[in-house]
């Protein structure tokens, strides 16, 4: 009875609504189906097979479970079983999640180039004004002098936009900057 294709997924999704459940997608992606018996886990992992899917079993306690792991395959599983709103509801989370991340991911890469940026500059006032403690800025080359003065006037400003206001390139500023460091 399992020859079709269309009752090869009528016996999926049969399975599912019987012993089938799916995580909340705001955590980790994860579908299982239990089955009291090893060969009925079996069958469903060769039925997911035949849909190009790659699902595992494992058993606990004296239960067969049958899982898949990661949402394209969880979505693909759902369209198969013709679960078409719960598979709209599940990718509407997944997105949502998704975009979430990236902008978490791209907050935190602003955030931690700004903090490099403030150390960094920090570091640079520091040091120009201990030069200029030190042997004063007068017996500075002129070059290495105006590179500290636009420091000293733009502490804020990142690499790029110092290399932007001083018209040299970033290297050449970087350069200028570490030999006052030094």
């Amino acid at each position: 009875f399992l020859q079709e294709s269309c009752c090869r997924r009528a016996y999926l999704r049969g399975a599912f609504l019987a012993a089938g459940a799916v995580s909340n997608p705001e955590g980790a992606y994860h579908l299982e189906i239990g089955s009291l018996e090893r060969g009925q886990a079996a069958l469903l992992q060769r039925l997911t097979e035949d849909f190009g899917l790659s699902a595992k079993t494992v058993r606990r306690k004296d239960i067969e479970i049958l899982y898949l792991k990661g949402a394209e395959q969880i979505s693909d599983f759902l369209n198969i079983v013709g679960s078409h709103r719960s598979l709209l509801e599940f990718e509407s989370i997944r997105v949502t999640k998704e975009v979430r991340n990236n902008v978490n991911r791209r907050r935190n890469c602003d955030t931690a180039n700004i903090n490099k940026t403030v150390t960094a500059s920090m570091r640079q006032v520091a040091d120009i004004e201990y030069v200029f403690a030190q042997i004063g800025a007068e017996t500075l080359p002129r070059q290495l002098r105006e590179t500290a003065e636009l420091r000293l006037e733009y502490p804020e400003e990142s690499l790029a936009g110092l290399a932007a206001l001083s018209g040299l390139g970033r290297s050449a500023l970087n350069h200028r900057l570490r030999r006052l460091c030094r």
